[in-house]
This record gives C-alpha cells, structure tokens and sequence, in this order.
C-alpha cells in the first residue's frame, strides 16, 4: 500500500466518522428548545386615543427541529 493510497483511506475514514457522529449526536443529544417569552407592552398609535396595554408572549425555536406552539391559556380571571 501506498503512502498516497494510505492517506486517502484515513481521509475517507475521518470524513465518514466525522459525518456519522454528527448525526448521532444530532438526533439522540440534542432535543428540541423553545424560549418562551412573556410581557406586559403599551401600544400607541395614531388611530387610538388612548394607550393600549396589552400581554405579549413570544417563542424562539432554539433546537434542531420543528417545533409547534398550540395554545396560550389565560389562567388568570
């Protein structure tokens, strides 16, 4: 075997390793992360006389897949 040929099978080697652990890791360590954010904001606008004050919840998908947010509940009366 050549030195030529010999680096050439450490390099696929490296490569399909490389590509394999990713994948591994992608799917089994990595989970899907949602950021949910909530707050309290004022709105103004030309079109209404007074402040608006409203609760604004906002989510960041932070994982590597899709991630659906259903519903918002208003727990309080």
């Amino acid at each position: 075997m050549t030195p030529e040929s010999m680096s050439l099978y450490i390099s696929i080697f490296s490569i399909t390793t490389l590509a394999l652990g990713w994948n591994i890791y992608r799917d089994a360590i990595l989970k899907p992360r949602v950021k949910m954010r909530v707050s309290v904001s004022r709105i103004a606008s030309s079109g209404i006389p007074d402040w608006v004050t409203k609760i604004v919840v906002s989510a960041s998908n932070f994982g590597p897949e899709k991630v659906g947010c259903n519903a918002v509940i208003r727990l309080i009366s």
